[in-house]
């Protein structure tokens, strides 16, 4: 105990001796190593031997002994106090202490001093350790999420890394015959090294980023976009088909078109590549395809989608005999279509329905009436023949009608589309006398039905008076009452006025009328 005061702090109240000597406190002084050096008699009457040059630890309950030798080498110049389970019993339950820890600065020793818990006190205890638990735990949470995170994305541009899209892409493969379908489109920055050396990198990283945003904000859900490497990014469209797939990228490439990252001074376009899984294929076969496809897009003069399977015509090499004012019309959309593909549209037409170029005819008008449009594609010879049909705008837009116009020209078939104003007002018309018809009918129908409610409710009148009848003797024809018996005696009743002269001629004459003899 000598010294024990002075150096822990207890000394000017004069603690020690009443500390070291408690029944009810454990006192036990430490060296730097973690050894017993000093004990009190109540630490050593729980221990049931001699602990010096003993570890502490080993006085420590089942797994608690790394955790609390931990807490034990941070002890410092301050008290630092929390519950732990000392000195296990012969059936190995240790006991539940309040334990106070404090390192000496000149020697290194810890003075540990240990008090029972009661019940409450070990509740409170445990609820401490649970609380720190939990936050512990979040801490960990939030960490596991940002490490995944980290590992799935691309930390310029916020879209998924080349990492988190190989294995995204082997899954849907794997699934696709259960799944469904799925495409791919692969794009590349135009001109991208011209413009890092330019405006420099930071501003190359600028447009990036950029792309990264509107790539994150087109993408549907369930869709996934990833950088693949350089100025190349890769978007997986679930659902899509060849002609969904196409329509995203030319959605894609008129959100590009419409606006411009910072500190640009230039128009920034993509040029893109789009593949559709097939049977059999492995994701890699679907981004080889989808990769040649932006080659040729590149080769063709850059800024344009190309389709796996379906050529690309430049505008200045399309086949047609129409004048530029029809072309350049913003009113009269334009389309050439070769083996029932839409080729090349004019401006009018591109911002009527996105991603138009490179999609199967048929998806130009609603589903219902793409066999019309097929038809008049495959029908169509040297003149111009007509039917009008409704435009799908989008696929959250609603249609408007259109005059279709065909012709063959040169091996493909050209397609003019017009606003169908009278058309329109036409269909309205017939509408409107159709709900007038509508209209008369219901009216007709309910006055039927009254009818026969009427003559429903008389039928049951009549079936009602028909039982009432039964239930009558016949009446006397002169004086109109009618005989009834009950329980053999007669009563006789005034004629109803229901009764007719039919009836009353078949009945017998009542008592006073047999009385004056009076006969009809």
């Amino acid at each position: 105990m000598d010294g024990i005061g002075a150096d822990f702090g207890m000394g000017d109240l004069d603690l020690a001796p009443i500390v070291w000597s408690s029944d009810s406190l454990i006192v036990v002084v430490i060296d730097r190593d973690g050894i017993v050096r000093q004990a009190n008699s109540t630490f050593l009457r729980l221990a049931g031997r001699d602990p010096r040059g003993d570890s502490l630890r080993s006085f420590v309950g089942d797994g608690q002994a790394e955790a609390f030798g931990d807490w034990l080498s941070r002890a410092g110049d301050g008290w630092r106090t929390r519950a732990w389970g000392l000195l296990p019993d012969a059936d190995l339950l240790p006991l539940d202490l309040r334990c106070s820890v404090r390192r000496d600065a000149n020697s290194g020793s810890v003075l540990l001093v240990g008090e029972p818990l009661r019940t409450d006190d070990v509740a409170a205890a445990l609820l401490d350790v649970n609380e720190t638990l939990v936050v512990e735990h979040r801490r960990l949470d939030r960490e596991r999420e940002r490490l995944g995170r980290e590992a799935r994305q691309d930390a310029l541009t916020g879209v998924g890394n080349r990492r988190a899209f190989d294995a995204w892409l082997t899954h849907r493969a794997a699934r696709s015959r259960t799944d469904g379908v799925f495409s791919l489109v692969m794009l590349d920055i135009d001109h991208f090294k011209a413009l890092n050396d330019r405006y420099g990198h930071p501003a190359g990283d600028g447009v990036l980023r950029w792309l990264g945003g509107i790539l994150q904000a087109t993408a549907r859900r369930g869709d996934v976009v990833a950088r693949y490497g350089g100025e190349e990014f890769v978007a997986v469209l679930a659902d899509a088909d060849v002609a969904g797939a196409t329509w995203w990228a030319g959605r894609l490439r008129r959100a590009i078109a419409e606006d411009r990252p910072a500190g640009i001074d230039v128009d920034v376009t993509v040029s893109m590549g789009v593949a559709t899984w097939q049977a059999g294929d492995s994701g890699a076969d679907v981004v080889a395809r989808a990769d040649k496809a932006l080659y040729a897009a590149k080769r063709a003069g850059r800024d344009r989608i190309v389709t796996d399977g379906v050529p690309s015509i430049p505008p200045d090499e399309a086949p047609s005999d129409l004048p530029d004012p029809i072309w350049q019309s913003s009113a009269i959309g334009l389309a050439v279509v070769e083996e029932g593909v839409i080729r090349q549209a004019n401006d009018a037409l591109l911002r009527l329905v996105d991603g138009v170029v490179g999609m199967a005819v048929g998806n130009l008008v609603l589903p219902a009436q793409a066999p019309a449009l097929v038809q008049l594609v495959r029908d169509a010879g040297s003149g111009w023949t007509r039917v009008t049909l409704a435009i799908a705008r989008g696929k959250d837009e609603a249609a408007d009608d259109h005059v279709v116009w065909a012709k063959r020209y040169r091996g493909v078939v050209e397609l003019l589309l017009e606003p169908a104003i009278r058309e329109g007002a036409t269909v309205a018309a017939t509408l409107l006398a159709l709900v007038d018809e509508l209209i008369d009918g219901q009216r007709e129908l309910q006055r039927r039905s009254k009818a026969l409610e009427r003559a429903l409710a008389g039928q049951m009148t009549a079936e009602r008076l028909n039982a009432r009848f039964e239930e009558l003797l016949p009446g006397c024809p002169r004086c109109g009452r009618i005989r009834q018996e009950r329980s053999g005696v007669v009563h006789w009743l005034p004629v109803p006025a229901y009764l007719d002269a039919a009836e009353a001629a078949v009945m017998d004459l009542c008592e006073a009328c047999l009385t004056s003899r009076v006969r009809p």
